[in-house]
């Protein structure tokens, strides 16, 4: 009997984690942010929030095919990885879409991270995908949360400012 409801809690936990994590990148999707608004103190700490969204990658899928976007994908991800604590999140939000959470961090050590990724990005493009003319990069907008009630609308926000970073990059303006 103990053996069975060990067993059963185990394939719970598999399907739990299975349930919240992005099958190609490894990383939570957008069911983690549920799981950590109803987990109790999760994000209580406050920090910031980064949202990243990746550049390139469409041309990348529709010139090269998708396994090489799905090279791109990863890229980001594994370069958003190596750049933040284990306490730390990385969110797929869809696509080429990304969240990171910083807990405890406010905006300016946000964007130090920012930096630390574009440079781990730019060296995994040079060896991973040199065809692609300037490698792929990511465009950031940030967002600062106090706590769990204000981490749903930290990611709208920081989602507006990559947009209008993104818009004036297309623009020629950085």
């Amino acid at each position: 009997m103990l053996l069975h409801l060990n067993l059963k809690n185990a394939l719970i936990r598999e399907k739990t984690t299975r349930s919240i994590t992005d099958k190609l990148t490894g990383v939570y999707n957008r069911e983690f942010i549920e799981l950590a608004l109803m987990k109790e103190g999760m994000l209580n700490s406050g920090g910031t929030v980064i949202y990243l969204d990746g550049n390139k990658v469409k041309m990348i899928n529709d010139k090269f095919g998708h396994d090489y976007g799905d090279i791109a994908i990863k890229m980001i991800c594994d370069a958003a990885n190596s750049c933040i604590r284990k306490e730390d999140y990385i969110i797929r939000m869809g696509g080429d879409e990304f969240v990171v959470v910083l807990k405890g961090c406010n905006e300016s050590a946000a964007v130090r991270v920012f930096d630390s990724i574009s440079t781990v990005l730019r060296l995994q493009s040079k060896s991973k995908l040199p065809f692609i003319e300037s490698g792929v990069s990511v465009a950031p907008g940030y967002c600062e949360f106090t706590n769990s009630t204000d981490f749903e609308s930290a990611i709208t926000k920081s989602d507006l400012e990559m947009l209008k970073h993104k818009d004036a990059s297309k623009q020629g303006c950085k």
